[in-house]
């Protein structure tokens, strides 16, 4: 028997596993893994920096919003808000990120990663509190308010506030008076044109406004009654094409719809009931969350031939854990998705946020 061979033979065995031990534990072999320090009973919404690697997660519960660096994994700051965060929108220049929280705006400096200043719509004594806003490209605000004209009424017009957020230089709709239920607003890439999706609705709507002149927004319409389904849950805007992404209670599909006529164009199947949805950095992939504890999942699609290129299987560490509304982002490399994640029944809501390493190769492709 060869003793010296026998030998080596077991100290490279051992070297194997030690170096497999060590892959495992710095991440490198785990395609999902959770963000560690990002539990909590209610996370909002997540979304990603357009040019910094890092991701913004909305912590309602703990009335935070987190940082994480999307290399790392790690989270790296923490900014108290004080309340239920209903939105989150980046300036044109990248430089701010207005966080709504509890109907107040915090914004913050990503320079500095400080608070700036916090404002409300400056309307009446005291102020109207926020539900949503968006960046045009002159930096100046557009908001839509939390309630209309008392608790019960959640109709708002729009507010065109300074970059301050200090002054209301106009308001508008889109017919007269107060008409838009739970407003979602976004605008695209160059800030010219804003969309405003109503939430919770049957039909949903979708109305556009063309805001090249911000003092003087042209009304653009909305889509055809009862076209692009009910409950509007999330929706995206392309960076490559003259599309949007619609994830709606139905139909069950990441709806692509035509930015122009605001028509559907293709259902990107995803099964009940689709809840996020986000497209890669340059726009040529759709993604897709339904929030089904049985079709646990994220979608991945081309954007230009819709064609389903791949599912992810997600964890769950929690009974009938799903993906969460408005609960997917993509980070600015697009090689990782975060997804909102776990159950917000109101007796034991638990959610955390986990990553998918959009680059592993999975089985049949």
């Amino acid at each position: 028997m060869d003793t010296n061979n026998t030998m080596g033979s077991k100290i490279l065995n051992v070297s194997v596993l030690v170096l497999l031990l060590l892959l495992f534990s710095a991440g490198v072999s785990a395609e999902n893994r959770w963000i560690n320090g990002t539990h909590s009973q209610d996370l909002g919404m997540v979304m990603s920096d357009e040019i910094r690697p890092r991701i913004y997660l909305a912590d309602s519960a703990n009335g935070e919003l987190v940082v994480i660096d999307s290399v790392t994994e790690a989270v790296t700051h923490r900014f108290t808000v004080d309340g239920s965060i209903t939105d989150m929108a980046l300036s044109k220049d990248h430089r701010w990120l207005d966080v709504v929280a509890n109907g107040t705006v915090f914004r913050i400096d990503l320079n500095k990663l400080k608070i700036n200043r916090t404002y409300n719509i400056p309307v009446g004594e005291g102020g109207k509190s926020v539900r949503s806003v968006a960046f045009n490209s002159r930096n100046q605000i557009y908001a839509v308010s939390l309630y209309g004209s008392s608790q019960y009424d959640m109709r708002s017009e729009i507010y065109l506030l300074n970059w301050a957020g200090s002054k209301v230089i106009k308001s508008f709709g889109a017919d007269s008076g107060p008409n838009f239920y739970k407003g979602m607003l976004k605008t695209d890439l160059t800030g010219t044109v804003l969309y405003v999706g109503e939430q919770g609705l049957s039909p949903l709507s979708i109305h556009k406004f063309d805001v090249l002149n911000p003092k003087a927004p042209v009304y653009l319409g909305k889509n055809g009654h009862g076209a692009l389904g009910s409950n509007l849950r999330d929706f995206a805007i392309s960076p490559r094409y003259n599309e949007l992404y619609i994830a709606s209670g139905s139909p069950y599909g990441i709806q692509s719809v035509d930015a122009d006529t605001l028509q559907q164009l293709v259902v990107n199947n995803t099964g009940p009931y689709p809840a996020g949805t986000s497209t890669s950095p340059l726009g040529d992939k759709i993604y897709g969350i339904p929030s089904s504890p049985y079709n646990n999942k994220l979608y991945e699609f081309d954007a230009k031939t819709d064609i389903l290129l791949n599912e992810y299987a997600l964890l769950s560490n929690v009974h009938n854990g799903k993906a969460m509304p408005r609960g997917i982002a993509i980070d600015a490399y697009g090689e990782k998705a975060f997804v909102v994640h776990g159950d917000d029944h109101p007796s034991y809501a638990s959610m955390e946020l986990q990553v998918i390493d959009l680059n592993q190769q999975l089985c049949g492709n």
